[in-house]
């Protein structure tokens, strides 16, 4: 077609993406023009359709042309009816005009029943790329009977691509899987010869027995040995049958039974396990390397799979095969050629997994191990990691570890986290002694402590501690402390190491009292050096270690209790009620002598042995593998299974410090019993030292401005009556039990049923709520919090009301606030304090002096967003009375990540699904995936009355442009802007503002069909700035009327 080649050679010829983009749209437009011709030519109506699909791959949006297709369909020619069928399955889907969706189910349900192999052939192809669950419902009786019919009259070319058809259904919709008349169907068609019904047979077997389990098909494991088996015999190469791909007869065929027979256990029968042994030994004794890559390529590809399945069959695969396949393992992973280094790497660590004992020696590969470790390609490097972790014993973990370490000084950002990881566990199960162990661990903070996180720093902690009710390990306890004083002598420790040193010391500090230079004053010296430059959260822990030195040296009361004071309206709700007690404690002791002492006493004793449980189910085993799903790995849930019953025996027995342990130090990592991939908290045996922290108020909410509480208090018009539902009867609720945007999405059910709707790598993790009601001004906190709300009361007690009226410009935000006395005349005094240090990384913020007029007194206050933040900041105010009374108060500022989005125009929501497929699937680990299920907050009303609420809080509470194409399925998109470094000072007027720092938002809410007690809420973001967990949160809160 002249026309067509001269428009595509139009756009390469093309300068920039605008010249392109104005080249497009002026053919759309002549398209356009075209279509309105009813007596356009079969060969015109081609070309133009043509030109339409050749846009489409290029990216743009095309939204005609649908109607020209059908009639290409119906078209006699074949040649027409091609590119009719090409255009439906590329540019068709179920969001599509339902009417011109109908017409072409119609004309396929023609095509199929007409006869004509081609036809049916195009049609069927057409189905199975569009794969659309009506398509399935509509069609799956015709394409069943095509593809499992004994009728041999059905040409080969249709069953086919029947079975590929079939697949598709079978990944979208389950309902017309019926087990014992597809096995019926799976033995007919395993009697073929013709490679591809074969081909595309394998992949349906392979797809329906991953899902729905091997049980019930145990039959065709004979089958598939005696036909690769033939396949492999001489006679049958000699014949020269099937298809050959330079030389090697039908690979692809060789690799589906491979993985089929992974799939189910040794053959029982002695005459087929022998026949397959057979065939893996041919496979893998006549694999040479040739000078043809694609010979290469095909040959490893059957290799490698043939390795996997002689892994899997572990002790049934003969002596031979298992050595044939280490020496070859040996080779491979030094060779120059990077992919088959890469599935060497990968192999050997599966055939290391599956060995019952240490049969492998791995001394004389360290070196070449290392070597790939610091190799160029990632995944390479990530392999080497994997295959050093597993092969690492008792005789070598000292070089490992040694030599994990120096590379994790080397700063490989990609490897650090799983690294840190697992040199925190080798350190743990091989250690010949403790003291090693606590050396590695302090090497680990000191080299990467960002990535030691609490869960590793715990396990230390529990440790030197001791488990269940042996005796402590004096020498340990001693030697930490020892170890602990000499680093907190350093000028600057990443906060990781001072909350180690803090806890060691606090605890165990008195062990060393006596010796030089090393007092308990001069204890508390080295840890207070550090107080004021860790978080909050470290400074309530460095709080109590104080309070426990005091205790065991009373005269630092006269260091402590200041401290304490100047603490004692300190913002942080932790600290302040620890500081409270603490000051309580010691008033106590003072009014009631020796009983209130001793009560004290035993509040701030030695930290009690943990849970004996402990010693055995470390959690950072479950990080390994949680990190892994983050990063996108595939995890093989029979290995799981296999180390959850076998408790990682293999590491328990090559464990040298057993015995010692069993003295009250902690065991081996016994492997992952009990799977649970979320954070736990750690488990005490019986006492506490400190009070736990009250419980959080409970307020109700009235009044909201978003009209969401009429829906979660029950009021909607569409309730039918009863009595009223609590909608989200708790957090629990919006977080169900074990999914929580993690790797345990992947486990529920709608991920099973429904996994192209979900990230396969979950790279945010829900965390905590950092939203809550327990603030003075909670209730007009919280309803000012909304982006739409732009004034209203934020603070008001008997005394005193203020007022704020809010202004936004991209990542500036201004206040007003207005003090005005609930008694009449006017305030004085007015003094206000902002926790400008605390949110100095996060907030730039600015207050003006009070101004005092005739009016009521005002303040104006700025802020410009510079990182993201979990937690409101609040501000303290201190007045007079008109009667001469000082008072004080603090509240919550309605300042959060939302205030600072910004909705982006896009113009369609296929333009947002295109987006969102990207960074679902194509996008690095980096970018922010996160699915999270959520319990239907009102099951008593229609579920479009649910989604219709969440698109108006996307919409007035977050500030998205929201799609809402159908009633399952609400979308928001939108940006958050931040302050750019180049924006030094605060703007007079927006003119004076940088270009903002942007990073995109997208969000969906979705039920499905199958079931609408739970949906799923989703949100994608690049790597710019981390938004999604606390936009995530901030949703959360808001569904929650009674938190």
């Amino acid at each position: 077609m002249r026309g067509l080649a001269l428009f595509i050679g139009d756009i390469r010829n093309c300068q920039n993406k605008d010249q392109e983009e104005k080249t497009v749209y002026r053919e759309m437009a002549k398209i356009r023009g075209k279509f309105q011709n009813r007596a356009l030519s079969g060969y015109d109506k081609m070309k133009y359709t043509w030109k339409l699909i050749y846009m489409y791959i290029l990216g743009y949006d095309v939204d005609f042309g649908h109607e020209e297709s059908l009639n290409l369909i119906n078209a006699p020619k074949i040649s027409e009816k091609c590119t009719g069928y090409i255009a439906t399955g590329i540019m068709l889907n179920e969001k599509s005009d339902q009417r011109v969706f109908e017409r072409v189910i119609n004309a396929i349900k023609v095509d199929l029943t007409c006869g004509n192999q081609i036809c049916e052939a195009l049609a069927l192809a057409t189905v199975g790329n569009i794969g659309s669950v009506e398509l399935a419902t509509q069609l799956d009786e015709i394409v069943i009977h095509k593809a499992f019919s004994e009728d041999r009259s059905i040409p080969k070319q249709v069953r086919k691509r029947a079975l590929l058809t079939l697949l598709s259904f079978f990944k979208r919709n389950r309902a017309s899987y019926n087990q014992e008349k597809w096995l019926r169907g799976f033995k007919f068609l395993l009697t073929f010869d013709d490679m591809g019904v074969l081909l595309s047979l394998y992949s349906l077997i392979l797809g329906t027995i991953q899902v729905m389990g091997r049980q019930g098909y145990e039959d065709i494991v004979p089958i598939l040995i005696e036909k690769i088996s033939h396949m492999n015999s001489s006679a049958y190469n000699n014949q020269q049958q099937g298809y050959y791909y330079y030389q090697t007869i039908c690979p692809w065929l060789q690799i589906k039974i491979f993985k089929i027979l992974q799939l189910f256990p040794p053959p029982s029968d002695n005459g087929h396990q022998q026949k397959i042994n057979e065939v893996l030994l041919q496979i893998i004794q006549k694999t040479e390397v040739t000078k043809n890559v694609n010979k290469n390529n095909s040959d490893h590809s059957i290799l490698f799979e043939a390795f996997n399945l002689t892994i899997h069959y572990r002790q049934a695969a003969s002596e031979t095969l298992r050595k044939n396949i280490q020496h070859m393992l040996d080779k491979f992973i030094s060779v120059k050629e990077p992919n088959i280094r890469y599935l060497a790497l990968e192999t050997m660590c599966k055939l290391v997994q599956s060995s019952s004992n240490n049969q492998f020696k791995i001394q004389g590969h360290l070196q070449t191990i290392i070597t790939s470790l610091r190799d160029q390609d990632i995944s390479i490097r990530r392999r080497a990691l994997d295959l050093m972790f597993s092969m690492c014993d008792s005789r070598i973990a000292g070089e490992v570890v040694n030599e994990l370490l120096d590379y994790l000084q080397e700063n490989d950002y990609e490897l650090q986290e799983e690294m840190v990881l697992k040199i925190a566990i080798l350190a743990e199960k091989f250690a010949e002694n403790l003291n090693w162990y606590i050396d590695v661990i302090i090497k680990l903070i000191e080299f990467a402590g960002d990535y030691v996180g609490e869960d590793i720093w715990f396990r230390v902690a529990q440790i030197i501690t001791g488990f269940g009710q042996a005796e402590p390990n004096v020498n340990l306890q001693k030697y930490a402390a020892l170890k602990m004083f000499d680093i907190m002598s350093m000028p600057s420790l990443h906060e990781t190491m001072v909350k180690v040193g803090a806890y060691v010391l606090s605890e165990f500090g008195y062990s060393i009292a006596d010796l030089p230079g090393k007092g308990i004053p001069k204890q508390f010296q080295l840890v207070n050096r550090h107080f004021f430059i860790v978080s909050p959260t470290s400074r309530g822990m460095l709080l109590t270690a104080y309070m426990k030195m005091l205790k065991n040296h009373p005269p630092l009361r006269a260091q402590v209790v200041p401290l304490l004071e100047q603490y004692k309206d300190y913002w942080d709700e932790d600290i302040q009620q620890r500081v409270c007690e603490y000051l309580a404690m010691l008033e106590l002791s003072d009014e009631l002598g020796e009983e209130a002492q001793q009560l004290m006493n035993e509040a701030l004793d030695v930290m009690p042995n943990f849970n004996d449980s402990l010693q055995t189910n470390s959690i950072l085993n479950r990080r390994i593998l949680k990190l892994k799903v983050e990063k996108g790995f595939t995890i093989n849930s029979d290995e799981v299974e296999k180390s959850i019953k076998q408790g990682m025996s293999r590491y328990e027995t090559n464990n040298t410090v057993s015995s010692a342990l069993s003295q009250n130090n902690p065991s081996l990592l016994s492997g992952m019993d009990n799977l649970n991939l979320g954070s736990e908290p750690l488990q005490k045996s019986s006492k506490t030292s400190v009070s736990q922290p009250k419980q959080q108020q409970q307020i109700v909410q009235e009044n909201n401005l978003l009209d969401l509480d009429d829906l979660l208090s029950g009021n909607s018009k569409s309730n039918l009556g009863g009595s009223p539902h609590d909608l989200l009867s708790s957090i629990a609720d919006l977080q169900p039990p074990s999914i929580g945007g993690g790797d345990e999405i992947l486990n529920h059910k709608f991920y099973m049923t429904h996994a192209d709707r979900f990230s396969p790598q979950q790279t945010i993790k829900l965390g905590q709520q950092t939203l809550d009601m327990t603030v003075s001004n909670a209730q007009q906190w919280k309803s000012l919090l909304p982006f739409s709300v732009k004034e209203g009361v934020v603070y008001q007690d008997s005394n005193i009301q203020v007022q704020v009226s809010i202004q936004i410009i991209k990542y500036l935000e201004r206040l007003l606030f207005t003090f005005s006395s609930s008694q009449g005349g006017q305030l004085s005094d007015i003094q206000v304090r902002i926790p400008t240090s605390l949110y100095g990384d996060q907030l730039e913020m600015q207050c003006s002096p009070v101004k005092y007029s005739d009016q009521d007194p005002q303040i104006v206050m700025m802020i410009m967003l510079k990182e993201t933040f979990a937690v409101s900041p609040s501000m303290k105010v201190q007045y007079k009375t008109p009667s001469g009374q000082t008072n004080q108060f603090e509240m919550r500022l309605p300042i959060f990540l939302n205030k600072f989005t910004e909705a982006v125009e896009m113009p369609t929501s296929d333009i947002f699904v295109k987006t969102w497929d990207d960074y679902t699937h194509n996008r690095p680990s980096s970018f922010q995936k996160m699915d999270v299920i959520f319990k239907n907050p009102a099951l008593h009303v229609s579920h479009t009355d649910v989604l219709n609420k969440t698109a108006n809080f996307f919409k007035n509470g977050m500030n998205l442009k929201v799609f809402q194409d159908n009633e399952w399925i609400v979308r928001g998109v939108g940006q958050v802007n931040f302050k750019p470094p180049s924006q030094v000072t605060f703007p007079s007027n927006p003119n004076d503002m940088q270009k903002p720092i942007i990073a995109p938002i997208m969000i969906e809410a979705e039920f499905f069909k199958e079931d609408i007690s739970e949906f799923k809420i989703s949100v994608r973001s690049n790597d710019s700035k981390m938004i999604a967990q606390p936009l995530i949160n901030f949703l959360k809160f808001y569904m929650q009327p009674n938190q």
